[in-house]
């Protein structure tokens, strides 16, 4: 039996001008009118250009396996809130409610990550990074940050940042053998240069970083500590790993990384004298702050996070990671951290001397999206990093088995990718039809279908 195609009518507005209801009777009273609006004429349909790059993006998100450390997609609370705020624009005192939402924003802050002053005005990483380097170090001064081949920031110690065209950056690396930061390279560059501050950037190494040590050698060279916990603001927040603020001066993170929210900065202080000199810099450079809108969705990620789902979903997260790890494991692929800490699983692929462009080309054509290699990895063996998570696959509802099962594919794709030779059609052809077929046992939820 054939079932008969669905019929969509399109959609439209009806305006009923109903006169009022009169007290006494009248003798004339005019017709209810109905005037139908169609959508297409008062407000035109998307452009088609953008109809179809939009849908096939939604049919990629719905059908790829995400292993990427894109930013997860917030929450139907925080969409609902910018609809909001997106209608209450024509208003005129829509500019008032923007001090009201950052106290709000800023008091969540302090109760989520225990600090006493917060600056939520960022708009990004980058402006957050570079705003605090302005307000606490005059020209010249010196930075020593984690090296970017160990995992390190950009924007602390690259030659193409502000930060190195204004201030003195070194770097420092990690142990090979133990995955730590290399805390005798630390002592002697911090006793031998004195830096004005230490950036501690807890990345992929395979334990916790020792903030005791960082704070005594750089109370010893009366240095500023600055720890970036953007890749596990989730675990601070959630109590799963200490928070770093009771060793350091400041930390900073992104509130796009882990906690769902929009993309922007957080920089969180117990010194009172570090939070006037930032927001004095904000203030006098007029610097642009983050969107109204963005405001929003941060001050609601961090009321998630003090929820105690938070801390159920990170757990879930925690074993995903775990799960994900194995099945690489299994195939002895190198992993540069031992235990996830945080979401983050790196892959070393120099033994099997594979670029992270040859398996991102390869492991896209199998539907599995991956992180963009970044430019120092992409033209060197020994670089030759891959990073994956399993961010995106929790907020899917992936159980852990179903992740080992394709972790142990993942192995074998890329020990078949060995040399940069092309992926063998057979275990192209199996995984594809593995991703297809967890996309629709475990849907995504798309909010708006095109």
């Amino acid at each position: 039996m054939k079932r008969t195609p669905i019929q969509r009518t399109p959609f439209i507005i009806q305006i009923k001008n109903q006169p009022p209801v009169p007290s006494k009777p009248q003798t004339n009273l005019p017709k209810t009118t109905t005037k139908i609006i169609p959508l297409a004429k008062t407000h035109p349909n998307l452009d088609v250009r953008l109809e179809s790059l939009l849908a096939n993006e939604q049919i990629k998100y719905s059908t790829n396996l995400n292993l990427s450390l894109t930013s997860p997609p917030s929450s139907q609370a925080t969409l609902k809130a910018q609809a909001i705020l997106f209608s209450l624009q024509p208003l005129p005192n829509y500019s008032n409610i923007f001090s009201s939402l950052e106290q709000i924003t800023i008091n969540t802050a302090k109760v989520v990550f225990g600090c006493s002053y917060a600056n939520v005005r960022s708009n990004s990483s980058t402006q957050m990074y570079n705003t605090v380097l302005s307000a606490l170090l005059s020209q010249n001064d010196t930075i020593l940050g984690l090296d970017t081949k160990f995992g390190g920031n950009f924007t602390h110690n690259s030659t193409i940042t502000i930060s190195n065209k204004t201030f003195k950056t070194l770097s420092y690396g990690s142990d090979s053998n133990t995955r730590w930061e290399d805390l005798a390279e630390v002592a002697s560059k911090i006793m031998t240069f004195k830096p004005k501050l230490i950036i501690v950037n807890p990345f992929s190494c395979s334990t916790p970083t020792n903030w005791l040590f960082f704070r005594r050698i750089a109370a010893l060279a009366d240095s500023l500590l600055l720890a970036d916990i953007s890749h596990i603001t989730d675990q601070v927040a959630s109590k799963l790993l200490p928070s770093p603020l009771f060793h350091c001066d400041l930390i900073t993170t992104a509130t796009n990384t882990t906690l769902k929210g929009a993309p922007g900065g957080l920089i969180l202080t117990n010194k009172q004298s570090i939070s006037d000199r930032i927001s004095a810099y904000q203030n006098l450079n007029g610097l642009p702050s983050c969107s109204i809108t963005d405001l929003t969705a941060t001050a609601q990620a961090l009321a998630e996070a003090y929820q105690p789902s938070f801390k159920l979903w990170m757990k879930n997260l925690t074993a995903n990671t775990k799960a994900l790890t194995s099945g690489l494991s299994k195939r002895n692929i190198n992993i540069s951290s031992n235990w996830p800490l945080c979401h983050q699983i790196p892959l070393n692929l120099t033994k099997l001397r594979i670029t992270p462009n040859h398996a991102k080309h390869w492991l896209n054509r199998c539907y599995i999206t991956i992180t963009d290699p970044d430019p120092s990895f992409s033209f060197s063996w020994h670089h030759s990093n891959l990073r994956l998570s399993a961010l995106h696959s929790t907020i899917r509802a992936i159980p852990p088995h179903e992740l080992t099962t394709i972790s142990e594919m993942l192995g074998e794709a890329l020990l078949s990718m060995r040399n940069n030779t092309p992926l063998p059609y057979p275990i192209e052809t199996n995984i594809r039809i593995n991703v297809l077929s967890l996309a629709d046992t475990y849907p995504v939820h798309v909010p708006f279908i095109l």
